[in-house]
């Protein structure tokens, strides 16, 4: 695949560069780096279990809602990459603007091939849209600091990466505080219950001097949230999205020994989040219509937007521009994305049958 004057082959299969990892090629620099995808984090589900993963004590950070991306310099530019491995468009012009000449200095310090690790978050974006009171609409949250020594890669430990981010007036991830094993489930469930409470995603548990492998924990707001997000297009996100999450649910509800009425609570409003949204969605496309993501994009440049729209072309993702103007600078587009599970479900409406077993 091309991007301006990068050519990049995304990786998809795992092995030693890991999936998500991508072959990135500078022709004006001549210079290329293969990137590896962005470890997969176990997930917990019983927060009692933190003592077993973590007996020296755990610094915990807050997961933020959105969607992944390194950053990584090529010859003398850098390029931002997402989760799976492509240079998108949009993602790579909003954030060169933003923080490019900050970022290019801060890797410059680090070894060839060091790469940053974040959450682009808010309204703002083609992929993931939630609204931060501290990032309404686009902003860039970095979380890990993956080092290259001798061919591998090394996590910059918690304090000196966020001494080494705030050399660079780079924004990161909240630090919610360091814990020893003993009381280290209690804290986080506070985190978590004052998450819900606020409408955020969860926390990552981390070694602080990553001598153990990381994991990750969300609470009911986004376990459920996300079903109810999802089953608007039950057919784009499929059965791996929905079950994954209802499991979550199922061992935070067993820990948190809930009262009748509170279980009781809870039932309704993971079916709501199932029904609700799903069966809202059928009735919009026996009536005729279409099922789509709307969303709003900045670009610095038109050429951003013709890359970013070509972007969508090759990878068969069916985008079209409804509204185009100019704002302090910027070109400002409103966008439908429509989804696959408006073909579904009109099929099923019409034969009575189901696709799946």
């Amino acid at each position: 695949m091309k991007y301006k004057h990068f050519v990049y082959l995304p990786l998809k299969r795992s092995g030693e560069v890991g999936k998500g990892g991508v072959i990135i090629y500078n022709k004006l620099d001549k210079e290329s780096v293969i990137l590896p995808g962005y470890p997969s984090i176990k997930r917990l589900v019983l927060l009692s279990k933190i003592r077993k993963h973590f007996p020296e004590g755990v610094s915990v950070e807050e997961k933020m809602n959105g969607y992944n991306v390194r950053a990584v310099k090529v010859g003398n530019d850098v390029v931002f990459v997402t989760r799976g491995g492509y240079l998108c468009p949009y993602t790579n012009s909003r954030l060169k603007l933003l923080y490019g000449d900050s970022i290019k200095e801060a890797l410059s310090e680090l070894p060839k091939g060091s790469f940053i690790a974040g959450e682009v978050v808010g309204t703002e974006n083609p992929y993931v849209r939630v609204k931060y009171p501290e990032a309404p609409y686009f902003d860039y949250f970095i979380f890990d600091v993956f080092v290259k020594e001798d061919g591998k890669y090394k996590r910059m430990g918690t304090k000196d990466k966020y001494e080494f981010l705030e050399r660079y007036s780079l924004k990161s991830v909240r630090l919610m505080g360091v814990f020893n094993a003993e009381e280290a489930p209690y804290k986080v469930k506070e985190i978590i219950d004052k998450f819900d409470e606020e409408g955020r995603e969860g926390v990552v548990l981390k070694d602080p001097q990553y001598k153990r492998p990381p994991a990750k924990y969300t609470g009911s707001y986004t376990n459920i949230g996300d079903i109810e997000l999802g089953m608007r297009y039950p057919f784009d996100e499929g059965r791996d999205y929905l079950f994954p999450r209802i499991v979550r649910e199922m061992f935070k509800v067993f820990e948190e020994e809930l009262d009748n009425e509170s279980l009781k609570s809870r039932y309704e409003w993971l079916g709501k989040a199932i029904l609700g949204p799903s069966v809202e969605s059928i009735r919009k496309v026996a009536n005729g219509e279409a099922l789509y993501e709307r969303f709003v994009l900045r670009f610095p440049e038109r050429s951003d937007l013709e890359w970013y729209l070509e972007y969508t072309r090759e990878l068969g993702i069916n985008v079209k521009i409804e509204d185009e103007w100019i704002e302090d600078g910027l070109i400002v587009v409103r966008a439908k994305k429509f989804k696959d599970s408006t073909n579904v479900i009109r099929s099923m409406l019409e034969t009575g049958q189901t696709p799946l077993d």
